[in-house]
């Protein structure tokens, strides 16, 4: 792309003559950026301006306000008033300034490069997959506003570090081409890209700082929530899972192992009668190892209902031993039950039972210290249940619903009538 001569400094059209009449010049579709000046009376010799960003005749039409407005004794964008003597014909002037877009910088960016890098290349890929589209406007509560932003085609002069951070908190809510919000990693690539286009402008005077200098990623990602308010959500969700992922997910959600414990439990562990399970290994990339920590190892009860759900399972397993594993994966060919495609299973359940979760097979963990927490049950004895050798581990899963928070305040004694008299 040919580089745009600045105009000069002497290079003005004058627009406007008097306060009646108005010389309009031929117009164009062009988007370009125009300069109002005219004489500050209250600091003789100084001149004011201002910056439009249109066609031409945007710009004239802004002049006639200004014009409308100094005859009015007014001092356009200021709102205070002059005096009357210098309500006279003002020499107002346009004149049209260097433009560029981010779009635009970066490509006399990559021209700059005698040998071009091999790296030019991805970077450039990457100000177009994941900073030049335009996204939904997010607030700080990670809510869309209806609006959108896009850095393409924005005047460097426009974008600051207000518009930097909007856009970053946009990104992280945004969701990719695989349907899922982008990762840390890749905002930071594109927050680094960014930021060396930037610099190049204030290099080459375009802008007088670098409004993406300092600015940082969220490492966290997207505050997803990933467990189940209530039994009742998780049942919802229970009703569109395929059929070899329905025991699975009910015994993780209902005993509070974890995945790899659930995995690797064998058929003569379960104690049918006192309602417990010996849990003493666990599946970790397709290996049977020892349980994560030292008080892992241990009987875990569960609910009176699993029983039944035990039993039915049980019995459509052939030629299976006691001490052969309880869950086999999709394909039932005797391998273990997977994580990803467990997970991938509850994703889509939740996404057909229209709910905004994220919820893993850890997450159905977390969702029974929160289910135990909603009854009464003490925190020391959820630690029991789900193994943790620290209680804040334990306390770091409960999520107290709103619901539950609400019905907390009421209970409080009600504030007498007539206190404020």
């Amino acid at each position: 792309m040919p580089k745009k001569k600045p105009a000069a400094a002497n290079e003005y059209t004058t627009l406007l003559t008097d306060g009646r009449t108005v010389r309009v010049l031929p117009t164009t579709n062009r988007i370009e950026t125009w300069e109002l000046r005219w004489p500050d009376h209250e600091n003789r010799g100084a001149i004011d301006t201002h910056r439009v960003r249109g066609t031409k005749l945007d710009a004239v039409h802004e002049a006639e306000e200004i014009r409308r407005r100094l005859d009015a004794g007014i001092a356009p964008h200021l709102g205070r008033k002059v005096r009357v003597a210098e309500k006279a014909a003002v020499p107002l002037t346009v004149k049209q300034t260097e433009f560029h877009t981010l779009e635009t910088a970066e490509q006399e960016w990559a021209e700059s490069f005698g040998k071009k890098p091999r790296s030019l290349a991805g970077a450039r890929y990457n100000l177009q997959r994941y900073v030049y589209p335009a996204i939904e406007i997010h607030n700080a509560m990670g809510k869309p506003t209806g609006e959108t932003i896009c850095l393409r085609e924005m005047a460097l002069e426009d974008i600051t570090d207000r518009t930097i951070t909007t856009w970053l908190r946009s990104l992280q809510y945004a969701k990719s081409n695989r349907d899922k919000p982008f990762s840390a990693s890749t905002r930071a690539l594109a927050l680094r890209n960014l930021n060396t286009v930037l610099n190049y402008a204030v290099k080459r005077k375009w802008i007088q700082e670098n409004p993406a200098k300092g600015q940082k990623v969220d490492l966290y990602g997207v505050k997803t929530k990933d467990s189940f308010e209530d039994e009742a959500q998780f049942f919802r969700v229970l009703r569109h899972l395929p059929d070899w992922a329905k025991a699975p997910v009910i015994v993780l959600a209902y005993t509070g192992v974890r995945f790899g414990e659930g995995a690797g439990f064998i058929v003569s562990a379960i104690d049918m009668d006192r309602c417990r399970i010996y849990i003493d290994r666990q599946i970790q990339d397709g290996e049977i190892t020892t349980v994560k920590t030292v008080g892992s190892e241990d009987w875990v009860p569960f609910h009176p209902s699993l029983k039944p759900i035990f039993e039915a399972h049980l019995s459509t397993l052939r030629n299976r031993g006691p001490f052969d594993l309880l869950f086999v994966g999709q394909t039932a060919r005797g391998k273990s039950l997977q994580n990803p495609s467990l997970n991938r299973a509850l994703r889509a359940a939740c996404e057909a039972a229209g709910l905004d979760i994220r919820v893993t097979c850890h997450g159905l963990r977390r969702s029974l210290a929160s289910w135990l927490h909603d009854r009464g049950v003490p925190v020391k004895t959820i630690q029991k249940i789900l193994r943790h050798q620290d209680i804040r581990t334990t306390m770091s899963y409960i999520d107290v619903s709103e619901a539950k928070a609400t019905e907390a305040m009421g209970r409080l004694t009600p504030i007498p009538e007539g206190v404020l008299t």
